[in-house]
This record gives C-alpha cells, structure tokens and sequence, in this order.
C-alpha cells in the first residue's frame, strides 16, 4: 500500500499513541504480581530487560522460569524471565496489534 503524506503521517500518529499507552499501562502495571501461570497464545504485557521498556506480547513458549515472547507490536521474539510478565490493561489490550505477520505471493511459509 502506498500511502499519501497525509495519510502515513496519520498511521506514524496511530503508531506513536499505541506506543504512548503501552508504556503508560506498563508503568501502571508494573507494581502489580507477576503472572504464576503462562499458557501459548495468551496476551501479556511483558518488560523487556534488552530494551528496558514493556511491550505487548504474545505467549509462544513456557519453560519453568523464562517464556518466550513474540511482541505483538514490533513483531520481534525473545525471551524473559515469567517475573517480568503483568496481566495485559484493558486499556493496552483494545489497540490493535501493530505487527502484521505477511507472506509474499509465491514464497514459501515457515
């Protein structure tokens, strides 16, 4: 999609409030008990040690101290410590998820 100066400037805008609430819901939260129990697929909030800030993120793994999260906004994986994990704001949890997962026409999926 090409977009008009307009119209990216509106989507940058988009990007930088979604970003804004992440890390104000993640400040909130981060007082709060860390989540005990993680299931694949379930929507956490989740300090990111590497970039020192929260981020949305989608559950993949669960080992006995450390889960592996793919973020649900810059669509990158890594993995943290389960004490880092909050219960995802209702406040973070109605923007959309930025990170798209696409394929391109012709290449093979993984």
């Amino acid at each position: 999609m090409i977009y008009n100066g307009y119209a990216f400037f509106n989507f940058i805008s988009e990007i930088s409030q979604c970003l804004e609430v992440v890390a104000s819901t993640g400040a909130a939260v981060h007082s709060e008990a860390p989540l005990t129990t993680l299931t694949p697929g379930e929507v956490v909030m989740v300090y990111c040690s590497e970039f020192k800030e929260w981020d949305r993120g989608i559950v993949l793994q669960v080992t006995e101290d450390r889960v592996s999260i793919k973020s649900a906004d810059y669509g990158s994986i890594f993995t943290e410590s389960i004490q880092n994990t909050r219960a995802m704001p209702e406040e973070a949890a109605k923007l959309p998820l930025r990170a798209v997962q696409i394929c391109l026409e012709g290449e093979p999926t993984k």
